[in-house]
């Protein structure tokens, strides 16, 4: 019976060891994982704000292409007169001197 005592003992002794190291590991995997998701939300915050520099960017590009057209079509106005550009003639080019020698 003694031996029975001893065996028990022991293996309450090993179990309550266990115990406490299960219980350490998750104490420390929870600060762990406490730093992980600070890091990701710093992470995300800066994508966010790369997100928005770069749609400013995008915002700022389209901005200077519509001034650029608009600029381009006001001084296509006045460069052409008051009538807009000549009339397209149908009319072939005068060098046009027939289809050219025959192949062989």
């Amino acid at each position: 019976m003694s031996s029975l005592a001893a065996d028990v003992s022991s293996w309450a002794t090993r179990l309550a060891k266990e115990v406490a190291d299960v219980v350490t590991s998750a104490k420390n995997l929870k600060g762990l994982l406490s730093k992980a998701n600070r890091l990701l939300d710093d992470v995300g915050e800066k994508f966010a704000g790369m997100a928005a520099m770069a749609g400013q960017s995008a915002a700022k590009r389209i901005d200077d292409i519509a001034q650029s057209a608009q600029h381009r079509l006001d001084h296509s106005e006045t460069s052409l007169g008051p009538h807009g550009p000549p009339a397209r003639t149908s009319r072939r080019p005068r060098h046009d001197h027939g289809p050219g020698p025959p192949r062989k």
